[in-house]
């Protein structure tokens, strides 16, 4: 049975200093209607203009930076750190409302439930107490709302509502090229994401909220910056995850039956001096819809993704 992940990064011990006025001073932006006139219409999947919307707080709720429709969120780190409290994160899409179950999910049940300590109805407020690398990648994954399209958010809430747990269909829909086409081939892909989707044991480290954090990146928000997150979880092969489950015969052969293939066929590694077939399906390639209606569901329900 699923536990929601709580963080575990060898040196960190969270310790929030932040005072009740300044996360109200945090929610009181979110909502504000200055806020909400300077943030652009989202455009997700057509535009990254409007995606880093942010502002910083100190103890006393003193607004000490704030930022509107940026690309992304590497101006958290473009100034020095002023002994911040918190950061209030602007995340509410426009366009659609099928976002909700997942910002829910960030602020309300994972690894980072335990630093939000305030959920609006636009965004989220986030303690500057923790890893500098760690809040910018709780940021990275705010945004996503405005990030991705209206479909890419009912894949994540059926596959969730089927029982894939909400870690693993965050990071194989919202972490690789997941959009709406059904037959083009699953890839992990990071391009402005926290995570590369990971090999099977890094799914697992996710889940159990497991990061690898360099001793030199243990600095807090307060008085450090640094956008390095990506190696907080190893990301393996590109098809890491896929080839980690193909290990296992009974999903092996449950795939081959799904393609009509044989169960006895064997993979053949490619003839260098043959023609190019790179536009063909390679060993550890799925479609988007085969990831999404086979691959999620039947690793979920063998338990293949149980920490």
């Amino acid at each position: 049975m699923r536990q929601r992940p709580r963080v575990n990064i060898p040196g960190f011990v969270y310790e929030c200093r932040t005072p009740p006025e300044a996360v109200e001073a945090a929610k009181e932006w979110l909502e504000s209607e200055e806020t909400n006139k300077r943030v652009s219409k989202d455009a997700p999947g057509r535009s990254f203009h409007s995606l880093g919307n942010w502002a910083m707080f100190d103890d006393k709720g003193e607004k000490t930076r704030e930022q509107y429709n940026w690309a992304c969120h590497a101006t958290l780190t473009a100034f020095a750190a002023q002994n911040e409290s918190c950061v209030a994160l602007y995340c509410r899409a426009q366009s659609h409302e099928d976002w909700r179950d997942f910002i829910g999910w960030l602020a309300e049940d994972s690894f980072a439930t335990d630093f939000v300590l305030a959920k609006t109805n636009n965004g989220i407020v986030v303690s500057a107490d923790i890893p500098a690398g760690l809040l910018f990648a709780i940021a990275m994954i705010s945004r996503a709302p405005r990030m991705f399209s209206k479909g890419v958010f009912e894949t994540y809430n059926k596959a969730v509502a089927s029982g894939v747990s909400p870690e693993v269909a965050y990071m194989v829909i919202m972490n690789s090229n997941c959009g709406d086409n059904d037959n083009a081939i699953w890839y992990p892909c990071i391009n402005h994401k926290a995570w590369h989707c990971p090999s099977l044991e890094g799914m697992k480290m996710f889940c159990r909220g497991e990061f690898k954090v360099r001793a030199e990146d243990l600095g807090l928000f307060r008085e450090h910056r640094t956008q390095y997150c990506s190696h907080f979880i190893p990301k393996g092969q590109p098809r890491g995850l896929i080839l980690d489950l193909l290990k296992d015969t009974e999903f092996k052969e449950a795939l081959a039956e799904l393609r009509g293939e044989s169960k006895e066929e064997v993979y053949k590694p490619p003839n260098p001096f043959a023609r190019d077939t790179s536009s063909q399906m390679k060993y550890g390639d799925v479609t988007r819809k085969e990831m999404i209606e086979f691959v999620l569901p039947y690793a979920t329900k063998k338990g293949m993704f149980d920490v």
